[in-house]
């Protein structure tokens, strides 16, 4: 887990292989947690919302030509 501290926020990046997730999270929280770069943390998932949208160009008309056909099945 690495921390960037901004102000009254900070910026946790977690390494969840193969990915990695950003959360921006108040000073505050961090030093209730005792939080420092390299401890293992968990990261618990709460959303209300996810926006997925399509990218332009060559690959918008790869995945439209994939998902019509998925949708025929």
């Amino acid at each position: 887990m690495k921390s960037k501290k901004s102000g009254l926020v900070s910026k946790l990046t977690i390494e969840i292989e193969p990915s990695v997730l950003t959360s921006v999270v108040t000073e505050e929280a961090v030093e209730k947690l005792d939080i420092k770069p390299g401890d293992r943390v968990y990261a618990v998932i709460k959303s209300t919302e996810v926006m997925v949208a399509i990218a332009v160009g060559e690959k918008e008309s790869e995945s439209s030509s994939s998902k019509k056909s998925d949708l025929s099945d």
